[in-house]
């Protein structure tokens, strides 16, 4: 919904930025992943709609963070901080 309304607006890329920043936290990550960010974010790159280059390295940015949080942050399998190999 943000993402259309933001392409009405002009400012798609603006909300692409600030949807990178939101993957990265918990609460702003998992309403992403509810609302269904990953298909619309998918099918934004399939259907070419983002203007520029770099539209399309935060769209990817976000996917990417979406999909690779644990391992950003530290967190998952291996509990607290434990992303590394042992």
């Amino acid at each position: 919904m943000l993402l259309a309304l933001s392409k009405a607006l002009g400012s798609a890329g603006r909300v692409l930025l600030i949807l990178c920043n939101l993957a990265i936290y918990g609460e702003g990550r998992s309403a992403m992943l509810d609302s269904n960010a990953v298909e619309c974010l998918v099918g934004m790159l399939r259907r070419d709609e983002l203007d520029s280059k770099s539209m399309r390295e935060n769209c990817v940015a976000a996917l990417y963070t979406l999909s690779h949080i644990d391992e950003l942050t530290g967190a998952g399998e291996g509990g607290e901080g434990g992303g590394g190999v042992e």
